[in-house]
């Protein structure tokens, strides 16, 4: 009998746009169907990832002679050989399907994660069950059951749920697992998996978890006839909770957040000398590494990104209409992003909406991104970019130009990829790029670069406190850089405000303030600026 191995196969659909169908009788008392001509009641959904079953032929690993390879403890290894079975998990894909239906979600990508893992996590431990127990060897009363996503055991600690919440608990803790965050939220994403299916009325063997209703009365402000309101929440008690770390490697925080931390003097000179000189990373290539060039426009974005403080989506969905041709009178000028400006700001799907702001950018950074669109290279990625269009056009696909940040194709996007992609529908692209970047750096250095994109925006934050701290107050320097960064609560940005503040020690925190040219530097003085004084008088003011 042919063994088999089962893993989780993702497929991911085009945007597309969900038209709510509406059912009537005809004359004849025959059900029909019609879509509804509203468009507010029309959810754009931006990509939607389904999970599928699939099986595998176990085959034994073998070695350029033929003979089984085994591991370091003596057992035989063994790897995927022909498809056997490819099904789709509909417990799966129909939740996700309903958090865009119902709860009129744009984008559900976490949560295709999130359950890809816990179901990887449960074939695996089903593996391991089916290994120790046969048929002969298990004994239902005392043996614990096998691993499964619908049947429990009566014990917590033998479910399911709490068996990956303990073991992904583990793995974060001992640095072999998910960030902190992520795996608060995968769990999270698992408990709402199966609170959709217990409202739905599926029953278990025994629960998946415990749960509770909460009432807390709410005091209303003076506008309301009641004094009080009641909210209510529930809770459960499969909960992932980590103890808070008070001290990291950039500085005091609360909590080691990993994107709060600015890059060091070093680590950054190595990154900038790849997007200035040398532009070329290394790369795996076929199971290769390779040194390859570097695309001239995420040289350009990426350093967008650190004389800036912008955002993965904002610098991303940069158009023509922000670049001008600087007259280098002035060392920096007024950037404009968010929706009075025709650009994102923040992911829509996390509810922010797209407020509009001014932030900073050096005068000759500004000219390197008007030269490169007079580019002959960003002409043919234009010309690209406005023939996808047309194609998307004509196939129908208006979820592809619909929504919050849906493509506006009358708009000149500078970053287009190769195909005519905007750079802002793909935001996995740049963080595969970054990463890139930080370890080709990291070569050159002692440690890895343990940063991601948004850590560029944390070292633009940092640079500008420390410099702004030396000519003006605290109070008045977190009131500027917090409108650069456009953070609608000033706790946000004093987090970074006491990185700045830490005494740092050897190569900690980068002190040559946008030294790509000179802005922040000794010699500068920013009040003498006119732009920079017009806004920090408005918000001394």
């Amino acid at each position: 009998m042919t063994e088999i191995i089962y893993d989780i196969k993702t497929k991911t659909l085009k945007p597309f746009t969900y038209r709510k169908p509406l059912v009537f009788a005809d004359g004849n008392g025959e059900l029909q169907y019609e879509y509804s001509r509203n468009q507010e009641s029309h959810v754009h959904i931006k990509k939607v990832i389904f999970l599928n079953l699939v099986g595998y032929e176990k085959q034994k690993r073998v070695d350029e002679k033929g003979k089984p390879m085994k591991d370091k403890y003596g057992n035989t290894i063994f790897t995927k050989g022909k498809l056997v079975s490819y099904e789709p998990l509909d417990c799966v894909n129909e939740f996700i399907l309903a958090k865009h239906v119902e709860r009129e979600v744009e984008e559900s990508q976490q949560t295709s994660k999130a359950l890809t893992h816990y179901f990887r996590f449960i074939l695996d431990a089903q593996a391991k069950w089916d290994s120790k127990y046969d048929n002969e060897d298990y004994d239902p009363l005392i043996d614990p059951p096998r691993p499964a996503w619908d049947k429990f055991a009566r014990r917590k600690n033998l479910r399911a749920t709490f068996m990956y919440r303990d073991a992904i608990k583990r793995a974060t803790l001992n640095g072999t697992g998910l960030a902190k965050t992520t795996a608060v939220s995968y769990v999270r994403s698992v408990v709402e998996f199966y609170k959709h299916h217990l409202r739905h009325g599926m029953k278990f063997n025994n629960p998946p978890f415990e749960f509770e209703t909460l009432l807390i009365n709410i005091e209303n402000s003076g506008a309301h006839m009641r004094a009080y309101r009641c909210k209510e929440i529930q809770s459960t008690d499969l909960k992932l909770i980590f103890a808070k770390s008070k001290q990291n490697d950039g500085g005091k925080l609360p909590n080691a957040r990993r994107d709060l931390k600015p890059l060091t003097n070093s680590e950054w000179k190595e990154v900038k000398n790849i997007l200035v000189h040398t532009k070329r990373v290394i790369k795996n290539v076929n199971r290769e590494e390779k040194f390859v060039s570097l695309p001239e426009e995420y040289c350009l974005l990426i350093l967008l990104y650190r004389y800036t403080g912008l955002r993965k989506e904002e610098g991303a969905s940069l158009h023509l209409g922000q670049v001008v041709r600087p007259d280098m009178k002035s060392t920096i000028l007024r950037l404009g992003v968010g929706d009075q400006y025709g650009s994102l700001t923040k992911a829509p799907s996390s509810g922010y909406n797209n407020k509009s702001r001014r932030t900073i950018i050096p005068s000759s950074l500004m000219l390197e991104l008007y030269n490169y669109s007079k580019s002959p290279r960003y002409k043919k990625r234009l010309a690209k970019f406005k023939e996808r269009c047309r194609a998307e056009r004509k196939a129908g696909h208006d979820a592809y130009f619909d929504g919050v940040d849906g493509v506006d194709e009358n708009k000149q996007y500078l970053f287009i990829s190769n195909s005519g992609v905007p750079f802002f529908k793909k935001l996995e692209e740049i963080n595969t790029r970054w990463n890139e970047v930080r370890k080709t750096a990291a070569v050159n250095l002692p440690n890895e670069i343990d940063a991601v994109v948004h850590n560029l925006r944390s070292t633009f934050a940092v640079s500008a406190f420390r410099t702004l701290i030396k000519k003006i107050d605290a109070d008045e320097a977190l009131k500027i850089v917090s409108a650069f960064l456009g953070h609608e609560d000033l706790s946000t940005t004093l987090l970074y405000l006491q990185i700045a503040q830490d005494k740092p020690t050897g190569d900690e925190i980068w002190e040559d303030v946008l030294d790509y040219v000179g802005i922040f530097d000794e010699e500068s003085d920013l009040d003498d600026l006119p732009e920079f004084e017009e806004a920090a008088k408005k918000l001394r003011g």
